[in-house]
């Protein structure tokens, strides 16, 4: 298999893990506590951009960097930059969902693709693409 067919695989992969993580989170709190929907949708979004960070610089790109740089050199930030955009695009789906009616998880389910491609297209071509740290 081509190197680019399983990067793919592996960042859909580290995709699928964070976004049961996203979804379960937004499900617990928006089922067990009296938090606003979009706030729970937040809250969700970036706790498995935590995670995901981790397993993207790992796993899917093996970006490899000092600890240092990757979080004072601008890695991490770079990251929360990117994801940030893909929370707004995720975020603009989520909310149309709700308005057609749609549920929660529905609303959140149907953000999931614009949020992927985008998120791979940034990270790809924009934070994991520094000349300093090297992918393997």
């Amino acid at each position: 298999m081509s190197p680019r067919i399983n990067e793919c695989f592996r960042f859909l992969s580290v995709g699928l893990f964070s976004t049961i993580i996203d979804i379960f989170s937004l499900h617990v709190l928006n089922e067990f506590t009296a938090i606003d929907k979009s706030i729970c949708f937040t809250l969700s979004f970036f706790l498995s951009v935590l995670i995901r960070f981790f397993l993207d610089k790992n796993v899917t790109f093996r970006y490899v960097c000092s600890t240092r740089f990757c979080i004072l050199g601008g890695l991490l930030f770079a990251y929360v930059l990117s994801c940030v955009f893909t929370y707004f695009v995720g975020f603009l789906f989520f909310r149309c969902g709700l308005m057609i009616g749609f549920s929660v998880i529905f609303s959140k389910i149907i953000s999931i693709p614009p949020v992927t491609v985008s998120g791979y297209l940034l990270f790809k071509y924009f934070v994991f693409k520094n000349q300093i740290g090297k992918n393997v």
